[in-house]
């Protein structure tokens, strides 16, 4: 081989070796960005007010597209057609469900006379379920977000607007109180103690 020849292999090498250097370079800021980015989007996706608030949001817009099926619109006609309170709860009491739903939506329909009245209050019953879980419930992170996003509570007990969303209210809000019981009680007797 001919020195030229050296040297043109050798400058071709240093060339390549240089630009690889430079872009290099170039690429480390873009790849601190993605690592600061994947940060943030783990801190995100690690929050549960994401997943509650992409819960919510799911449901609001499956309840502005669902349509009702018959047992839903059953109770709300039943109200709606009601000349009275007592013959509401007369043509109530064959649903086979307690009346308290039939009160609520009784209620609802004196600010707006639309079902839709009764589908967001369903909504909104169902996402108060939902934050009352994932503030109280024992249950890890996973098992949580694979609860919420299952099929009853997204679809059954978010879609659905059947009085069922009531029970599930009621049984998380138990749930969440019942660890305080004791201490409110020995609170109480504390004070009565007190003031004997």
């Amino acid at each position: 081989m001919h020195s030229g020849s050296r040297r043109c292999i050798s400058g071709i090498f240093n060339h390549q070796y240089a630009l690889k250097k430079r872009v290099n370079c170039r690429l480390a800021p873009s790849m601190n960005r993605n690592r600061y980015q994947l940060k943030h989007l783990s801190i995100v996706l690690s929050s549960s007010w994401f997943w509650l608030v992409l819960y919510s949001g799911l449901g609001l817009v499956g309840v502005l597209n669902h349509v009702m099926w018959r047992d839903e619109f059953n109770t709300w006609l039943i109200v709606r057609d009601s000349n009275s309170l007592g013959e509401m709860l007369q043509h109530v009491k064959y649903q086979g469900h307690t009346a308290l739903w039939a009160l609520c939506l009784s209620l609802l329909r004196n600010f707006y006379d639309s079902y839709l009245t009764m589908q967001l209050f369903h909504w909104a019953i169902a996402v108060a379920s939902a934050v009352i879980f994932w503030r109280y419930s024992p249950f890890t992170f996973r098992q949580k977000l694979l609860f919420t996003f299952g099929y009853i509570p997204i679809y059954q007990y978010s879609l659905v607007a059947r009085p069922y969303v009531l029970g599930m209210l009621c049984l998380f809000a138990f749930c969440a109180v019942f660890p305080y019981r004791q201490k409110k009680l020995h609170s109480c007797r504390d004070v009565t103690d007190a003031d004997d």
